[in-house]
């Protein structure tokens, strides 16, 4: 029940401005994820300079719990990308 709240208090809530991002972006998509489509990820990160974008044709909204290793290596690669290492 709690979940179904937050998902659509999220639903009504505005769209951030996030053109102005000025650090290393991911973002890790599962084309079968019924609450974010992957399309909208897409269009997000079009909006940050540099963004990369994987999306996952057999992942859904529990990503990190399907591929916990691709989310090490990924974060491993961003990491990389920005002064944290």
């Amino acid at each position: 029940a709690w979940y179904s709240r937050l998902a659509i208090a999220l639903g009504e809530h505005a769209p951030m401005n996030v053109a102005d991002t000025s650090f290393p972006v991911t973002f890790l998509a599962g084309r079968q994820d019924a609450v974010t489509a992957s399309e909208d990820i897409q269009a997000v990160a079009g909006m940050i300079r540099g963004a990369q974008v994987r999306i996952l044709p057999s992942a859904s909204h529990l990503l990190p719990l399907q591929y916990p290793t691709l989310m090490l290596l990924e974060l491993r690669k961003l990491a990389q990308r920005s002064d944290l290492v």
